[in-house]
């Protein structure tokens, strides 16, 4: 959720006549980081806590190469193909803007997961189901 809080961030700065003008741009913002979320980042962090290796640093490259992945390939295809020579550094510096985005944004995921666990106690499965 960081690009909502950063675009959020950006528009109050930016004043409230330009805000109200540009505060259209926050539902396409919110909608392709909860699609982010809801198809890449639960289902990594599922795959990587069953497993037992879901920890800060598997979550720091799930989340790079989670906000990586579709962007590479949307400007792969926008592009038409690999950029040329002089766009090289414009892409890489776009994507590594995202991949920290992504990297902050499990971080963040991570670090409230284990401070709610500490909070509320383990989330308790019972593979069981008992009947009386």
């Amino acid at each position: 959720m960081v690009p909502i809080l950063l675009s959020a961030i950006a528009l109050a700065v930016s004043g409230l006549e330009r805000a109200i003008s540009d505060a259209g741009i926050l539902i396409p913002v919110a909608t392709v980081s909860l699609l982010h979320v809801l198809v890449i980042g639960l289902p990594a962090f599922a795959l990587l806590r069953r497993t037992g290796r879901a920890s800060p640093f598997s979550m720091t490259l799930a989340g790079f190469a989670g906000a990586l992945v579709p962007l590479g390939g949307l400007l792969l295809y926008l592009e038409a193909g690999w950029p040329q020579s002089d766009e090289w550094l414009r892409t890489v510096g776009f994507m590594a803007i995202w991949g920290a985005f992504g990297v902050i944004s499990a971080l963040a995921f991570w670090y409230a997961w284990v401070y709610s666990c500490k909070a509320f106690g383990p989330v308790r499965h019972d593979r069981k189901l008992q009947v009386k």
